[in-house]
Parts: structure tokens; sequence; C-alpha cells
């Protein structure tokens, strides 16, 4: 039998690794985890599988489990069933619309098609390294297509983005924490500290989602 096994996260797509996590979610017995880790990650059928050698089984599901653990690299542009795909290129003008569906989607594994399509979309046009994407609609939109996106640029862009909701946490605690000696600044706190409050909570929410994504990563067993 021949047995395709993944060497990079190129090689795995966003379905196949929200099929494993959906799959493992509540058995985490360690044949259990295997026998998906070989079936999902290389396309077999468990007819094929129970056919392997035990020992030709454990090294695949080794291989296809530190495949897993690759550390990501972020990626702007991929290209996908002959469309190019550009992640959102200017962060400081996201729509509200956008925002709001990516602090829903970015929290779960199982909704992370819905938050790649908020993400990426089709590049319309685009000059050298500038580029322009098509206008946020839905997450319906793309989710069903970026299934098949490569979990490399997932990963990456999760990974980005717990990096930058971390250093817009403690920019923000910084800001409020400098500016607390003059008058007007200490009046403007006590007006309006419960909105301050709850903005910091939010992105120290969206940190420990984001932490907690990033770390299943590389936690397959």
């Amino acid at each position: 039998m021949k047995v395709t096994i993944p060497t990079s996260l190129k090689e795995i797509t966003l379905k196949q690794y929200q099929t494993f996590r959906a799959a493992t979610a509540d058995n985490k017995e360690d044949d259990f985890v295997k026998l998906a880790l070989v079936t999902i990650f290389c396309n077999l059928t468990l007819e094929e599988v129970v056919k392997i050698r035990v020992k030709d089984f454990n090294d695949i599901a080794l291989q296809v489990s530190q495949t897993l653990q690759h550390e990501p690299s972020f990626s702007q542009r991929f290209k996908l069933n002959g469309k190019e795909f550009g992640f959102i290129p200017n962060l400081d003008k996201i729509t509200a619309g956008e925002f709001i569906d990516l602090d829903k989607y970015l929290k779960e594994e199982e909704t992370l098609d819905r938050a790649m399509a908020v993400l990426f979309r089709p590049i319309d046009n685009s000059f050298k390294d500038l580029y322009n994407i098509e206008p946020y609609i839905s997450s319906e939109t793309y989710r069903k297509e970026l299934e098949d996106m490569p979990l490399d640029v997932v990963m990456g862009s999760i990974v980005f983005f717990y990096n930058l909701s971390n250093e817009l946490l403690k920019a923000t605690k910084d800001y409020f924490l400098q500016q607390t000696e003059t008058k007007l600044l200490e009046e403007v706190l006590q007006k309006n500290g419960v909105g301050i409050n709850q903005f910091i909570l939010s992105l120290e929410e969206a940190s420990l989602s984001l932490e907690k994504l990033r770390h299943s990563i590389y936690t397959p067993f």
C-alpha cells in the first residue's frame, strides 16, 4: 500500500485539521488519536489503515504528529483553485462587520473556516507587494472554498493575531497608565472607566482565546 504522509503544514488543509479536532475532542485515547491522525491526514479509509503493520502505523502517526507541530510563518497571499487570496491589507481600516465576525469566529477551532473567510478574500488588483481584496459581505461567501486552504496559512494568521492582540493590549494598558498623571484624563477615566475597563477586558479575553488556539496547534495528543 502506498501512503502519502504530509511533511509540512502546506500539505494539510484546514478541513482536515478541523475534522481531526472534532473527531478527537471527546476521545483522547492514544490509539484512537493515532487512528485519526493516519486516516484523516493521509487520506486513508479505516479499512485501509487496519491493514497497515503496527510498527508502520505507529511511525506514520508519529510523523504526522511532528508535522502538526511545525512553526508556521505568516503568509499574506496564497493561491487556491485558480484564485489568489489576500489577507486584509490594512487592519487600520477594518470594518465593524469584519471586526465583529472575527471576534466571534477566531475563538473556536470549529469556526476557523469562517474566520479565514473574514481575513482572506480574492485579490481584485495588485502591484508588486500592494493589493486590494474584495469588499467583505459575509463569512459565508468563501467559507466553503477556504476549507481547502493550506494549514500553514491558517496557523500563521492565528499566531499573527495572537502577537498583535498582545501588543495592542500592552500598548493600551501602558497608554492609560502613562496618562493617569494628568487631571483631565483622570476625570475622563472616572467618567468612562467602565467602558475602558470593558475594552481592556475584551482584549484580554481575545488574547486568551487566541493563546488557546495557538497552544492547541502544537498538542495533537
